[in-house]
């Protein structure tokens, strides 16, 4: 008996012992944030994008697959903790021009944080609900972003890339990001807006933009684009603007209206634009394709290293735009490998990324 209770001692001052090792054992693995890998090359100058999907997958091949699965999403997101319903960007950046002054900082557009967009199809808005501004727009800080990349690592939907570049190319993309909050575009969350002309932005043009400031000129952005074709027939009009909105067009009288019931999106299954039909070309930045552009990138590397790769997409098989990310995504990284670019994997959180140098 006096051998057992020794044994339990032993095993259980084992334990203690034990268990806070492994827990640290854990943490020595992952990297904090992304200012790790400032840390450990402080006299160069980075640029970061960091991209996050949809709670769960968002599905735009046709009008009501995109409201019934952004609902899902929605749910899924309050039920998981996730980091975004609708998929969402930042950059970040840390400029040494080698003298000392050194700049820093993380941000990206974010808005539409009360229930607006569901709101405006409610009332009858349908698919102009696309070509409405959100006025509760606003940059978000850099622990707003450390948060957010914490809470999509957890659920792993999250994808980085960080490109190790020259001051002149980082400090343009600090300028950019200085100049459009001076603005007071930030105010101003949506499709339609420009933030090159500082109008306004939705998070994946503003992170667009933020890299097009960089004067790089990265090929990869053309692998972020979805084209739709929006029918008019669908496209609501009414004479008043909900509440902390801007629609492009308004109906000219309360006679002029179009209303479209939201239940004609849930109940049916309403398509684009087909052959013949009235509509509206839509161009946006998608950010699935943002981060299935990342995932190719770091399966190019991982198959040159040999290591296993990930899966970049959540569907079944390619569309079109899916094929043209993935094609425009592999030729950059393998031109870049080819020109002797030093590719490696670095880590943020749990999740791997790619970092490129010239």
């Amino acid at each position: 008996l006096k051998s057992m209770k020794n044994l339990k001692n032993l095993l259980l001052s084992t334990l203690v012992i034990l268990l806070p090792m492994s827990v640290n054992a854990k943490d020595s693995t992952e990297s904090k944030d992304y200012t790790e890998i400032i840390q450990k090359d402080p006299e160069s100058n980075y640029i970061f994008l960091f991209v996050y999907r949809s709670s769960a997958y968002i599905d735009w091949s046709g009008a009501s697959k995109l409201a019934k699965t952004t609902l899902n999403s929605q749910i899924t997101r309050k039920i998981k903790g996730d980091a975004s319903s609708i998929g969402h960007a930042q950059v970040g950046w840390y400029c040494n021009d080698g003298k000392g002054n050194i700049n820093q900082g993380a941000t990206g557009q974010t808005g539409q944080n009360g229930n607006e967009g569901f709101d405006l199809v409610k009332s009858g808005w349908g698919l102009s609900v696309l070509d409405t501004v959100f006025n509760d727009g606003y940059l978000e800080s850099s622990d707003e972003v450390k948060n957010k990349m914490k809470k999509a690592d957890k659920n792993n939907n999250f994808a980085w890339l960080a490109i190790k570049t020259n001051n002149t190319a980082c400090s343009e993309m600090n300028k950019f990001v200085s100049d459009y909050k001076k603005s007071g575009a930030e105010i101003n969350y949506g499709f339609p807006v420009d933030p090159l002309k500082f109008e306004g932005a939705g998070c994946t043009s503003f992170a667009n933009a933020s890299f097009v400031k960089t004067n790089l000129n990265l090929p990869i952005s053309k692998a972020w684009i979805r084209n739709i074709k929006l029918p008019l027939k669908y496209m609501g009009k009414l004479s008043t603007p909900l509440k902390g909105t801007t629609p492009l067009e308004l109906a000219k009288t309360i006679e002029d209206e179009k209303k479209i019931p939201m239940s004609e999106f849930l109940a049916s299954d309403i398509s684009w634009a087909k052959e013949g039909e009235e509509y509206k070309d839509f161009n946006y930045y998608d950010p699935e394709l943002f981060y299935e552009s990342l995932i190719h990138l770091e399966n190019i590397y991982r198959v040159s290293a040999g290591m296993k790769t990930k899966d970049p997409i959540r569907t079944k098989d390619y569309d079109k735009a899916q094929m043209n990310t993935k094609t425009i995504s592999e030729n950059w990284l393998n031109s870049l490998m080819k020109e002797y670019k030093r590719v490696k994997i670095g880590k943020i959180h749990s999740t791997t990324g790619l970092i490129i140098e010239p």
